[in-house]
């Protein structure tokens, strides 16, 4: 069964090209009684152009032997104009070997000897047709595709921009926000201190307690302000990405934090990190980060370690933070991602629970991922996969 219909072979176009008008007429006469209704003629060679331009013909069938302009100069004319496929068939009484070859050399796609046989001419048309109108779909196919694809790149542009615009809001509103906030937070703090030194001696200890308790919880919430500053600052505060050799990185994290780790005996190694496109800054932020919650949450019972190396993959770098801490319980490993969410005691474990979120917006703009695998009690790895190709910063996913 033919995936082209009948029909649809039917209402093609077909275009005649012949000085001869007789055997035009008859060829012609013999289409259209073979069911074929869109026939026309040219007769004079040098109109084909012309016509071909018009009708825009799905078969073109031509004589070689023409005055003025021969079959040979045909092909080449309607070639050049043609702008999609349209199979040619060339009709010659000299059909040697050389006319053969040139009108293949030429882009011609059949070759039939006079005098032909009408089934050899229908079934060579057929087959040619065929191929034609499965190309027409194929076309309009990837026309509709390609109309879709527009129109789905102007939408994401679209949606790109008001993501932009709704990102710059967010950091204005945020450090507006935190400005407005910070300012009486400040003055209750200031109050505070300044009560408890003008009533020395003459405030009792729940009184001074109390006071105390206010001084801490102002700290408390300008510390939770300076996260949330930096928190929403990842995307539109970061510097231009460049070529980060992350060796480089690491030495300078581990000279930073060379007091902390030596307070705690923490012992740092490392394999050839690889060099990625990024944001210096930021990237040192995660590295850091990574290693000085390994500090934080290291085990009392054993000497800290930690242990760094990175993997190659198809399309990214995937470099990975170990150490032999405390670990984490898996129903609160994608949990930790989340801002100000702390899992322990701030006594036992201080800080405000915003460093990994911000890690996790950081390698977002990165184009990136990070995410944990651990056991409790044995240790943490976390996994960061950036891209192995320059890419353009990209927005973070806004946590619900």
């Amino acid at each position: 069964m033919s995936i082209v219909s009948d029909e649809e072979r039917f209402a093609a176009t077909i275009l005649l090209i012949d000085d001869e008008r007789d055997i035009t007429e008859v060829l012609a006469m013999m289409l259209r009684t073979g069911g074929y209704k869109n026939v026309h003629i040219v007769n004079d060679p040098r109109r084909a152009v012309e016509t071909f331009r018009t009708i825009r013909p799905d078969l073109v069938i031509t004589d070689l032997a023409m005055p003025g302009m021969d079959g040979f100069d045909v092909v080449q004319a309607l070639r050049a104009e043609a702008t999609t496929y349209v199979p040619i068939i060339m009709m010659t009484a000299y059909a040697d070997r050389d006319n053969r070859l040139n009108a293949l050399r030429l882009g011609v796609q059949d070759f039939i000897s006079k005098p032909f046989e009408p089934a050899e001419l229908y079934a060579r048309i057929r087959n040619l047709l065929d191929v034609r109108l499965l190309y027409r779909r194929l076309e309009e196919t990837n026309r509709l595709l390609e109309e879709r694809v527009r129109e789905r790149t102007q939408e994401l542009e679209l949606l790109n921009e008001q993501l932009r615009r709704s990102n710059e809001e967010l950091s204005t509103f945020a450090y507006v926000a935190a400005h407005d906030l910070k300012e009486p937070v400040r003055m209750v703090v200031l109050n505070a201190q300044l009560l408890i030194r003008s009533l020395e001696g003459r405030l009792g200890e729940r009184e001074r307690r109390i006071a105390e308790f206010i001084i801490e919880g102002g700290r408390r919430i300008n510390d939770l302000i300076d996260r949330l500053l930096e928190y929403s600052r990842v995307d539109t505060r970061g510097n231009p990405f460049e070529t980060v050799d992350l060796n480089e990185v690491l030495s300078d994290v581990l000279q930073d934090l060379a007091l902390l780790l030596e307070e705690h005996q923490v012992e740092v190694t490392a394999d050839p990190l690889p060099v990625v496109w990024g944001d210096r800054v930021q990237l040192r932020q995660v590295l850091q980060n990574l290693i000085t919650n390994a500090v934080k949450f290291r085990d009392p019972d054993r000497r800290p370690r930690v242990h760094l190396s990175a993997r190659e993959e198809k399309d990214e770098f995937v470099i990975t933070v170990q150490d032999n801490g405390i670990g984490i319980e898996p129903e609160y490993q994608e949990r930790i991602f989340l801002i100000f969410q702390r899992l322990h005691d701030r006594e036992k474990y201080p800080g405000l629970g915003a460093g990994l979120a911000i890690c996790k917006r950081i390698v977002e703009r990165h184009r990136g991922r990070i995410w944990v695998e651990s056991e409790p009690g044995k240790g943490s790895t976390f996994y960061i996969a950036l891209p192995k190709e320059p890419v353009l910063p990209g927005p973070s996913k806004q946590e619900e």
